[in-house]
């Protein structure tokens, strides 16, 4: 390793990325094209979230060295680091399975390997924090600089909360990811509004649609280069970790697991790789086996923060509420700089995301009902037991989330960017009104209550906390 390689390291883990960029782009000069120093840029320019740049650097590291795994793990985390830039009319979606850290670990002889480890920024979800001895790897961590915090899972579009349902593609649990930019709502009316509202919808559609084809071409790229970085080094744990990560992100579990598995192998003991197997048994639904690795990994390594985090998350998935803010805020009070406000609102948003997805299921049965009883009268006790189980569900259920949570995250509400705040409160605000208009109804069977409950109900869908 070169005297420029050791300063820029030395730099990036106590977080000075930009002296460590300085570092790298001087030995450059004197050798512009060392992969060593090249991979290393990479790794700085990805967590200062340059990404273009970053996998720019990556690019010429390959080229000047095809022959090193290293250049190509770098190469694939950039790679899963680089979401197609979003629509500006469509608020920007956090990538929950981003990376996080630095660390140029080296294969004995001829590795100049850029991988992840310790860092000061952080991006939330799958991501590589610091294991023991700066060991780089996969963990999830909590987003700085505005990015969303407790990010288990997420569905079509990325919305930040807690949600009682299961997330895309088979991702089991409550999940903090619930579509709201562009997510169909409930289409109340006709004339130049719904025109607009169903044109702005297509064009949501189209543009997630859109993202979807890059982000596959993008993950099917990344995957190249971990396989190709396994074959040039089978014997290197971090080429079988990128491998991992990248499975994960295609939601090919069994291999994922196989990969992470292989790296344990290979580090009997590393706290990344266990990290990196239980956020795959996590994200994959298998809670029990997630935690067993988390509580191995803090077993050898008690104060880590992406382990810590990870069973705050695994707590907020089973509902336990009460922990898991008390695991946040322990995190927050040791790592300041690795949770930002956004992550402690979570109940608040999270609740929000809960009671959009059961007023969307409540709400329209219970107005089919209403009218079913205009011919046939029996459907009447029908649509009170309706409107009454739904309302009743949904405020045991902001109950269970919100007494356990404290005054934490209002407090920290009051900290968000005002229309991120207006957004959720007036959110809030109309899944209340849609909530106590059901209670209305199934008290006293009252239809006009039902018309207002649709309004309501579809004010509450278009809450949008960007």
């Amino acid at each position: 390793m070169t005297a420029a390689a050791a300063r820029a390291r030395a730099l990036a883990d106590v977080g000075r990325l930009p002296e460590a960029e300085q570092a790298l782009r001087t030995g450059l000069i004197e050798t512009p094209a060392d992969p060593e120093l090249l991979a290393l840029l990479a790794g700085v320019l990805r967590l200062q979230g340059r990404r273009s740049a970053a996998l720019a650097a990556a690019d010429a590291a390959v080229a000047a060295a095809p022959q090193l795994s290293g250049a190509h793990i770098e190469r694939a985390e950039c790679l899963l680091l680089l979401p197609p830039a979003p629509d500006p009319g469509i608020p920007p979606t956090p990538n929950p399975n981003g990376g996080r850290g630095f660390a140029a670990d080296a294969e004995a002889g001829t590795e100049s390997g850029s991988a992840v480890g310790a860092g000061s920024d952080g991006e939330p979800g799958l991501a590589a924090g610091a294991g023991s001895g700066g060991e780089p790897g996969l963990a999830a961590s909590a987003g700085c600089g505005g990015e969303s915090g407790l990010a288990v899972g997420a569905e079509s579009d990325g919305e930040p909360g807690l949600a009682a349902s299961a997330g895309s593609g088979g991702e089991s649990g409550l999940v903090v990811g619930a579509g709201s930019g562009g997510e169909p709502g409930l289409a109340v009316g006709a004339g130049s509004g719904s025109r607009r509202g169903a044109s702005a919808a297509g064009r949501r559609r189209r543009v997630r649609a859109d993202r979807d084809r890059a982000d596959e071409q993008r993950l099917a790229e990344a995957l190249a280069e971990a396989e190709e970085a396994v074959r040039l080094a089978p014997a290197f744990p971090p080429a079988h970790r990128v491998l991992a990560r990248t499975l994960v992100l295609r939601r090919e579990f069994g291999r994922a697991r196989e990969a992470a598995r292989r790296a344990l192998e290979l580090a009997p003991g590393s706290v990344t790789d266990l990290l990196t197997l239980a956020e795959i048994e996590r994200i994959a639904g298998r809670r029990g086996a997630a935690r067993q690795a988390v509580q191995q990994a803090l077993a050898r390594d008690p104060e880590n923060p992406d382990g810590r985090w990870l069973i705050a998350l695994l707590d907020a998935e089973r509902l336990r509420v009460g922990s898991a803010m008390r695991g946040l805020r322990g995190l927050a009070a040791d790592h300041p700089g690795r949770l930002d406000v956004t992550a402690m609102t979570w109940p608040i948003r999270g609740l929000l995301a809960g009671l959009r997805r059961g007023l969307t299921v409540g709400v329209p049965v219970t107005a089919a009902l209403v009218v079913t009883a205009f011919w046939w009268s029996g459907a009447v006790l029908l649509a009170r037991a309706s409107a009454g189980t739904v309302a009743v569900v949904l405020l045991l259920f902001g109950l269970r989330v919100l007494i356990p949570a404290g005054l934490l995250p209002w407090r920290c509400l009051t900290l968000l960017p005002p229309r991120t705040r207006r957004a959720i409160l007036g959110g809030l605000v109309a899944a209340g009104a849609t909530v106590t208009l059901l209670l209305g109804y199934a008290v006293t069977a009252l239809w006009q209550l039902t018309a207002l409950t649709l309004a309501a109900g579809l004010l509450v869908r278009r809450a949008d906390p960007v």
